[in-house]
């Protein structure tokens, strides 16, 4: 997507414009001394770009106190925009005022014109973002199918201070969670891992197994629904067994039509529910003999485990003998020697025997397992079954549980269970499922191969750093996709470095992302602006932040790392070198705290202001007039 920044703009409170002029194609370089406005640059950019206050920190102090508006006019898609964003309140809420122009003017005062959402709807389209580009993997903090905003793709444009030495992060705003949820499916549609079609198959899937699993929780539901009313129905079946409603020895089945038909027709003829020997009892003799097994075999168990705690306890006694054969065995001649030895093999034999795992125990495990879940399933069972005793049963009492057994009965849904059109449906869309995701299983390899092109373009500019990468500059680049993250491994080695030098780590930084957008304009990505801003990636090399940017060579504690500072902008100047043959378009905003021989043999650098903190800033100072 090409795109670059015009002009940054400040409608001061004092009635003045503010205007920082960039131009494309080149390293844009604000250099000057600490505390002068340089790092705001870059979050009044994200400011103006609907950032929220979990992404934007401008401080109020000098900048925030004396701004009315925040504005940038930038071209994007060869279309001229001028967009600005009102005041941050002194207690830091975000203003909702926004202006924009569609013809890049510049306004003498800016005023709310359009709504956020509808300036994002602009820039969406200028991002090729409609609602067919959607979230299609989901997270915890982001819901599939939902559409993607042009803020999320922005990860690839800015390069703050506290990413750009962070061996662990490369990318910013990655401690947002939604970021992180995100990442995996803006990677792959920037470097067209996926395009819209991928996109639309990977809904398609989603929605079918959205559509299944809610036909898989109806049939369980349905499914839990006909056992509950199975297992009431054993109860009442039960209750009239054992108040002499119906024959103790009757099977389920067979008990399930008598009692329908003794509610149906009436208490024309009870059971004498006497039988010679009850269900039961058979249950119950089955259950004790389970029972029997499973106390015998826990008390083996727990006197095997007290045979093994004896053993450790001859252990821990002869424990003496090895000190004893490591320091004294050369003294010790005879029959004591031969006693000495003796006790060792004892103590090796009790060791074998206190570790070695027997064939049995383990056996003896499984059956405990098996007979304890048996126990529990006879458990169950004889909670269903009827108990009847021996005892004549008053007919009164039969017609009251009668009685209670009808009321009960009705409640019940005995409707069939038919779970055929279900199942149909489950097997119908799981073809359907298996289709598509035969079509989308080449999405791996796709990356797998787009991945080994970046690390191709990514040693470009490893190669480019060699000096300033030390030991590591012979070393291949390594994209760690899952974890968003570049290292380094020696040619021909499975294991990556273990990289710890802030030097290092921002060459990494430098190196990814040089790569990255190269491999971009080459393959004309239509999702991410080619543009970067960086800021102050020289930081690693000084110790002291207040320093006079003029003096910056000077103030460096190891005189050697000045080449390393100036490889910063020989990587960049070697990038635009590279990309301007091939007739691409690129802007890199940098901002620094060096002095400007740090990039004199560099042909695309161009330097826009430098705030010295004394005759200018971001905020102009306020000269007071000498009488």
């Amino acid at each position: 997507m090409n795109f670059y920044i015009d002009k940054l703009l400040l409608w001061l409170k004092d009635g003045n414009l503010r205007t920082l002029q960039f131009v494309n194609d080149k390293v844009n370089v604000i250099t000057g001394n600490s505390k002068t406005g340089k790092t705001a640059v870059l979050e009044i950019v994200d400011y103006c770009f609907c950032g929220s206050n979990e992404t934007v920190v401008i401080s109020h102090e000098h900048i925030g106190e004396n701004v009315a508006w925040y504005g940038l006019r930038f071209t994007i898609n060869d279309k001229v925009y001028t967009i600005a964003r009102g005041a941050i309140s002194e207690n830091g809420k975000f203003s909702p005022d926004y202006y924009f122009s569609q013809m890049g003017e510049i306004p003498e005062i800016p005023y709310a014109k359009l709504e956020e959402d509808q300036i994002k709807s602009v820039l969406e389209q200028e991002f090729s973002i409609d609602d067919n580009v959607t979230i299609a993997y989901g997270g915890r903090s982001v819901r599939k199918n939902t559409r993607l905003s042009f803020r999320y793709f922005q990860i690839f444009n800015t390069l703050s201070k506290d990413i750009i030495a962070n061996g662990k992060m490369f990318f910013d705003k990655m401690t947002l969670e939604r970021y992180r949820d995100v990442w995996p499916q803006i990677f792959d549609l920037a470097f067209g891992v996926i395009d819209i079609d991928s996109i639309a198959t990977q809904k398609k899937i989603n929605e079918l197994q959205q559509e299944i699993s809610v036909l898989e929780a109806d049939k369980k539901k349905l499914g839990k629904k006909a056992e509950h009313t199975n297992e009431k129905l054993q109860l009442l079946i039960k209750q009239a067994k054992e108040n002499g409603l119906l024959d103790e020895a009757l099977p389920f089945e067979k008990a399930v039509g008598h009692l329908e038909q003794l509610i149906a027709d009436g208490a024309s003829r009870f059971s004498s529910n006497f039988s010679t020997e009850q269900e039961y009892e058979k249950l119950e003799n089955e259950r004790s003999k389970i029972a029997l097994q499973l106390t015998k075999l826990r008390r083996f168990k727990r006197s095997y485990n007290k045979y093994k705690d004896s053993l450790r306890d001859d252990e821990d006694a002869l424990r003496p003998i090895t000190y004893l054969q490591e320091n004294f065995s050369a003294n010790v001649q005879g029959e004591y020697r031969q006693f000495l030895n003796i006790l060792a093999k004892e103590l090796s034999n009790v060791r074998k025997a206190i570790h070695e795992k027997r064939p049995f125990e383990l056996d003896i495990e499984r059956r405990i397992r098996e007979l304890t879940a048996r126990l529990a399933a006879f458990d169950d069972q004889l909670s269903r079954t009827a108990h009847v005793d021996y005892v004549l049963i008053p007919t009164a009492q039969k017609l009251v549980s009668l009685g209670e057994i009808k009321a009960e009965y009705k409640q019940l849904d005995l409707s069939p269970l038919d779970l055929s059109q279900i199942d149909k449906s489950i097997g119908e869309k799981s073809k359907e499922l298996e289709l598509l995701e035969v079509m989308y299983s080449g999405t791996e390899d796709r990356r797998t191969l787009i991945i080994d092109t970046l690390n191709e373009y990514i040693q470009t500019y490893i190669s480019s750093a060699k000096v300033a990468l030390d030991e590591y500059g012979e070393f291949s680049a390594w994209f760690d996709y899952k974890n968003q993250r570049l290292t380094l491994k020696k040619s021909k080695s499975a294991i990556t470095a273990k990289i710890s030098s802030s030097s290092d780590h921002l060459y990494l930084h430098l190196c990814l992302f040089a790569g990255m957008h190269h491999m971009l304009l080459s393959e004309n990505s239509l999702y991410i602006p080619s543009f970067i801003i960086i800021d102050q990636p020289s930081i690693p090399y000084f110790n002291n932040s207040e320093y006079d940017y003029k003096e910056s060579e000077d103030k460096l504690s190891n005189k050697s790392d000045w080449a390393k500072v100036k490889n910063i902008f020989k990587l960049w100047n070697d990038f635009y070198t590279l990309i301007l043959k091939q007739k691409k378009h690129f802007q890199v905003i940098m901002l620094e705290h060096v002095s400007e021989n740090a990039w004199v043999d560099c042909e695309h650098i161009h330097l826009v202001e430098i705030f010295d903190g004394i005759d200018n800033a971001l905020i102009p100072f306020v000269k007071q007039e000498t009488k």
